[in-house]
């Protein structure tokens, strides 16, 4: 019950709008979404919507890269979704071990358990490809925000969901440091998502 409370969408009808405007909604994203099961089924869209909008702003497709290190990967929806659009290359997901052994379990479920998945709570040493970090870098502690900077200059895209504010944390503050870490020469996306939360692409 916490699970679902805390990591399951209960009702995505304004992402699904959005989606079935798309010319790929019947033949692809339709039947991904659903291949999740009803109970599933509404928290697929929500990272399907994600997607969406990172491909509306940027031109590209998250699983078009050769790489992604996801921070906080949830139950692993977004790693399997991925999958499922034909992303084949090393997908990361930086956690905690008990999350990690969810992840691992949910993938396996679904019959998805790459061989390209790598699981870690330790930060790599050497990062690079796609960024996914959907409200969890907006939500970590303090060592998490800071290897994050110090590795913002390796990613080539990133798809980060989060809350301008989070208990007393200046959100918007430490993503515009994160751009000036990236280094110049980038053209971002900082776009509303929805409510008060906003996307940085």
């Amino acid at each position: 019950p916490e699970i679902t409370r805390a990591m399951l969408v209960q009702n995505a009808a304004h992402e699904q709008r959005a989606l079935m405007a798309r010319s790929d909604w019947e033949s692809r994203l339709k039947p991904i979404a659903a291949s999740f099961g009803p109970r599933f089924t509404q928290n697929a869209l929500h990272m399907l919507y994600h997607l969406h909008r990172f491909r509306a702003a940027t031109g590209c497709a998250a699983e078009t890269g050769g790489r992604v290190f996801e921070i906080g990967g949830g139950f692993g929806q977004m790693n399997a979704i991925l999958r499922l659009l034909g992303f084949t290359g090393e997908y990361t997901m930086l956690d905690l071990p008990p999350m990690l052994a969810l992840q691992r379990a949910y993938l396996e479920k679904c019959a998805l358990a790459h061989a390209g998945n790598v699981f870690t709570s330790e930060w790599p040493e050497t990062t690079g490809g796609t960024l996914i970090a959907t409200w969890s870098l907006s939500e970590a502690d303090l060592v998490t925000r800071q290897r994050a900077l110090a590795a913002a200059s390796g990613f080539s895209r990133v798809l980060i969901a989060y809350q301008p504010n989070w208990h007393k944390m200046d959100n918007a503050l430490y993503f515009a440091t994160f751009r000036k870490m990236a280094g110049p020469g980038i053209l971002w996306h900082d776009e509303p998502a929805w409510g008060h939360t906003r996307y940085l692409f």
